[in-house]
């Protein structure tokens, strides 16, 4: 993705992977077909790359400027987030359930 990456942008394009990945179940973000409208991202994640180019710009910790990371905590959080049940989970139907509760809280951030 070239394009000037704002953080309003990232979310949208976050809310679109999750909606995603709540109907289907699918184990990989790098499966999702936005990635061709929106182009590569670090780590498969909108968030991801918004703190990345953001780190460039003004520096700041691992995930400082990630807004899930701002309102929520990191999404990395072994067995305790929604993001975490989902890497973890052992069955699509999991999957479904841990993305549609990431995705609630993402519908929470601005």
């Amino acid at each position: 993705m070239t394009t000037r990456l704002t953080r309003t942008k990232a979310i949208q394009i976050c809310k679109e992977l999750w909606a995603w990945l709540a109907k289907t179940g699918e184990e990989g973000k790098i499966d999702w077909p936005g990635w061709e409208r929106y182009g590569e991202m670090e780590a498969n994640c909108p968030f991801c790359e918004y703190n990345l180019r953001q780190q460039k710009q003004k520096r700041g910790d691992i995930c400082a400027h990630c807004p899930y990371n701002q309102k929520f905590g990191y999404k990395c959080v072994r067995g305790e987030k929604p993001f975490d049940r989902w890497d973890c989970a052992d069955s699509a139907d999991e999957r479904k359930e841990a993305a549609k509760a990431f995705l609630a809280q993402l519908e929470q951030l601005e």
